[in-house]
């Protein structure tokens, strides 16, 4: 005697619960706080990262990025639209000065870009930082270098993101190597033609990795 379709239906999707398809466990944190959270699995997103109220009607912008080494000269590149319509790309230099006992920003540089490019960046910064949550696994370490991508959107405003020293063949990894390609762009050590010709690689890149995985 065969089972209605709709019994089917429910033992399938209990089956599926029971052999862990659907892709998510739960986390039993230790209360006493005793235990180090240490979760080895790679870290596929960006994560939460909180700056000071900086910004203002006069800084929106499509897309800018951030290198904080724990030691060494950092950077800094923003991608906005001026007044005049034209794509800009700024970049600066950060370096501590124990006089000031700050970082300042050193060295800045900026130029004309075409729509293409600040059209991929926006679409790749915009679609990488509503992946962004907390992760299980610890990402920081005592050297290496924090990265930060930021970008605005009219009506949700500002988002940030952050990823530390990433190593896995992930997402994170690849967001910062185009950026690092854009870094090299505004300080004319790239191509224009070949860092666009990689901004369609890492968007198509990225876009297929969320589609495979269900992204909201």
């Amino acid at each position: 005697m065969s089972l209605p379709t709709r019994h089917v239906a429910l033992f399938l999707a209990m089956a599926l619960w029971v052999v862990g398809v659907h892709g998510w466990e739960p986390y039993f944190p230790d209360a006493t706080q005793k235990r180090f959270e240490y979760v080895k699995d790679p870290i596929d997103h960006l994560e939460p990262y909180t700056v000071p109220t900086r910004e203002t009607w006069k800084d929106y912008y499509l897309a800018e990025f951030a290198e904080y080494p724990v030691a060494g000269p950092g950077h800094e590149w923003r991608i906005y639209r001026d007044g005049s319509g034209k794509y800009r790309l700024r970049i600066h230099e950060l370096v501590w000065n124990q006089l000031a006992g700050r970082v300042l920003q050193i060295n800045e540089v900026e130029s004309e870009i075409p729509e293409s490019l600040a059209v991929l960046v926006y679409e790749i910064w915009t679609n990488a930082l509503f992946q962004v949550k907390y992760s299980r696994s610890v990402s920081r370490g005592f050297d290496g270098t924090t990265y930060r991508f930021s970008t605005y959107l009219r009506g949700p405003g500002w988002f940030h993101g952050t990823t530390w020293s990433p190593s896995e063949d992930l997402p994170p990894k690849w967001l910062v190597e185009i950026s690092k390609t854009i870094l090299r762009l505004a300080e004319n050590e790239a191509d224009m033609d070949a860092t666009i010709d990689r901004l369609k690689a890492t968007r198509d890149k990225l876009f297929h990795y969320w589609n495979e995985r269900g992204e909201p």
